[in-house]
């Protein structure tokens, strides 16, 4: 945990334990993003329309 980690899961561990631990953890992405365009150079990034621009051609 000191070394920059949020949460881990011991083993052995349901699948619903860790579907549960990353639906948190995406809760958490979300509440942390107030723009859902990201822009580095020629780079950007949509978060709300899962879309990636580099130097103006689009994939999603």
């Amino acid at each position: 945990m000191d070394g920059g980690a949020d949460d881990y899961v011991t083993k052995p561990f349901g699948m619903g334990e860790l579907v549960a631990r990353i639906r948190v953890a995406l809760r958490h992405v979300a509440k942390t993003t107030d723009e859902p365009i990201l822009r580095f150079g020629s780079l950007t990034i949509d978060l709300a329309q899962r879309q990636v621009e580099l130097e103006g051609l689009w994939s999603n």
